[in-house]
């Protein structure tokens, strides 16, 4: 019997219930496995249940895997992570000769986003896609999404290219030199990337989505490696944590390099290393990665200062993995529960000035060209932000606050010196101003037709609908907003930038991972 941990078995019981699939978790304290269990169902048409050695897509949590394949190269001599990505794959435009592969390791190449660039030209998550469907997307791309170098900017483009410099360094795909230098040295035996479709993996699970009482299977045949596509379990990762501690594969400086921070051009530390997630909670060093794809959901949380890690690996689409393992870890741990968030003196003096006031419905601005919406619900106030919506809600200091993907923000309205409503939010040591828009109120469906990119397949459809706008944005139809002037804003947050006269017939994508790409519309009005 797999040993057990009665406060994590009540976290989780609320997938037992009934044949729904769930989770597979695993607590590591002093490398050893002090929890390891299963939770629902890894395969409901076979009735087959999730354990401990049920395998798992554990989607962007791979990329460790990614970073340690590309530094145990850099270690031998094999390539410097200083080189140029087109040095190893030359397959890329000249433009990208700036981008370096520390750059891509932490998220500072700035290039665009292969998966939105190949669902614009038309792709399901559910059809197969292969590795030279991505590489010919991301070569026929123009520009950059962002400088190189100068800011974040999470990549899977980056990951995928690190994958394709493993193996032309190697000479071995990564699924192949993983698997011999990383998972068989290690006792990974239930670990593998897969990288052609259809799989065959015993004991795995399914991947699903839940609505309601609904279940229906969720899955992908993209065979792109390095930004995911490694399938393991419990113990094979608890094998891997152990790597951390005591380097098997390896060596401590590897290691060092992998829990090293990237740096910004301008010298900011973006909190991010070798794969991996480099933070603080409860005041103690976190080290963790989570991911997310079709109907898997997957975190590995470790505080290395206790030597504890926590394992969430599920098979549905509705799980926050990254929310249950913080809720594991202070069971596990005896944390106590986040103190309510300090607010940084901005928003404390805001809220004593005489520019405090209830936030208005409508939509701001960031000054990264960010959106979000302040909505009225019939239940109160909500903000619209990237693609879900969050319940405002007022604090005891009568600040505001709301939780999005696990982290609490704090927020306060205020007018400002240029007269304008303004929406602060704070997360940790850094506020986000965002400004009203004001009145631009353009004939949206002046904008309507069909267009077409030089640098993407397929066509994105403006249709008119009734005085509005909408798109159908990756599998999802989507109402288009006047934001600022020159700004039109899908729900989801998504920009596109259009011109003075919409009879010009063009718009550019001005949002995070496609930022430059420009699309014209076909037989322009005059």
């Amino acid at each position: 019997m797999s040993p057990r941990f009665p406060a994590v078995d009540a976290l989780f019981e609320r997938f037992t219930q009934g044949m729904q699939p769930g989770c597979a978790v695993g607590v590591i304290r002093d490398g050893a496995l002090v929890h390891a269990a299963g939770y629902g169902f890894a395969d409901i048409e076979r009735s087959e249940g999730i354990d401990a050695d049920t395998a798992f897509n554990i989607a962007s949590t791979s990329k460790q895997f990614t970073a340690f394949a590309l530094l145990l190269l850099a270690r031998d001599g094999r390539l410097s992570l200083d080189d140029s990505v087109r040095k190893h794959v030359p397959d890329l435009p000249a433009y990208t000769e700036a981008v370096t592969l520390r750059q891509l390791m932490h998220h500072l190449g700035g290039l665009r986003s292969y998966i939105e660039l190949l669902l614009l030209g038309g792709r399901t998550f559910a059809e197969r896609t292969t590795r030279e469907d991505a590489l010919r997307v991301i070569a026929r791309q123009r520009g950059f999404d962002d400088v190189p170098g100068h800011a974040f900017a999470y990549s899977n483009t980056g990951y995928f290219l690190m994958s394709l410099v493993v193996e032309r360094v190697s000479g071995r795909t990564l699924a192949e030199f993983s698997q011999a230098e990383i998972f068989a040295p290690l006792g990974m035996r239930r670990t593998s990337i897969v990288d052609r479709y259809p799989i065959d993996i015993a004991h795995s699970a399914r991947g699903y989505a839940v609505k309601e009482t609904a279940v229906k299977l969720s899955e992908s045949a993209w065979e792109q490696t390095g930004d995911g596509q490694v399938h393991t379990t419990i113990g094979d990762l608890a094998l891997w944590d152990a790597n951390f501690y005591a380097p098997r594969v390896g060596d401590a400086q590897l290691i060092a390099e992998m829990l090293r921070a990237g740096v910004s051009s301008d010298g900011h530390d973006v909190g991010y290393g070798g794969g991996l997630f480099l933070s603080r909670r409860h005041g103690l060093a976190t080290v963790s990665h989570g991911g997310g794809w079709a109907g898997y959901r997957s975190e590995l949380l470790r505080f290395p200062e206790l030597r504890t890690s926590v394992i969430v690996l599920a098979n549905r689409e509705d799980v926050d993995a990254c929310a249950l393992a913080q809720k594991v870890a202070q069971a596990v741990l005896d944390l106590p529960e986040r103190k309510q968030a300090e607010p940084l003196p901005y928003l404390t003096g805001l809220r004593a000035g005489p520019s405090w006031t209830a936030p208005a419905p409508g939509m701001y601005r960031g000054a990264a060209g960010q959106y979000l919406r302040v909505l009225q619900e019939n239940d109160g106030l909500a903000i619209a932000w990237g693609s879900g919506k969050y319940p405002l809600s007022l604090r005891d200091d009568e600040l505001l606050q709301f939780t999005a993907g696990g982290d609490a923000f704090i927020a306060a309205s205020y007018v400002g010196d240029d007269g304008r409503q303004h929406f602060a939010a704070q997360l940790d040591d850094e506020v986000a101003d965002h400004v009203s828009v004001g009145d631009w109120a353009p004939d949206l469906a002046a904008f309507a037709g069909r267009y077409t990119s030089e640098e993407c397949d397929g066509h994105i459809e403006l249709r008119a609908d009734g005085a509005g706008l909408e798109v159908d944005q990756f599998g999802a139809t989507r109402n288009l907003h006047a934001g600022a002037e020159g700004d039109l804003v899908t729900d989801a947050g998504v920009v596109l930038r259009v011109p003075p006269r919409a009879e010009d017939g063009t718009f550019v994508f001005a949002s995070w991972g496609l930022r430059g790409l420009t699309y014209r519309r076909r037989n322009p009005r005059t």
